[in-house]
């Protein structure tokens, strides 16, 4: 099933390339990283930078307190601090149902 131009990849089949979806892209990239050491870690990456837009640096700087409420128990946005996104302002990263 294809859908829009933005949502087409194209992977190299010997000399010609083969049109696969979004949707397709990303279910191989899931099941990849499915398979690896630490699977739950790396999915979770994976749909919050699908889901939630987050960059690798903003992983990389994440500390418990930005996700955790004062229970330890995790909180519906991500609260990013000024020094993780360097210059652009905190905020936060609302966590829909989906995530």
């Amino acid at each position: 099933h294809l859908v829009g131009t933005r949502a087409k990849y194209f992977k190299s089949v010997g000399t010609s390339s083969v049109v696969i979806s979004r949707k397709v892209h990303h279910e191989a990239v899931y099941a990849y990283v499915g398979s690896t050491r630490y699977p739950a870690r790396d999915r979770l990456i994976f749909v919050l930078s699908v889901r939630a837009g987050l960059m690798a640096k903003e992983f990389a700087a994440l500390k418990w307190e930005m996700i955790t409420d004062a229970e330890g128990e995790l909180n519906d946005v991500i609260a990013l601090t000024n020094e993780v996104r360097e210059g652009v302002g905190a905020g936060g990263v609302y966590l829909s149902p989906r995530i």
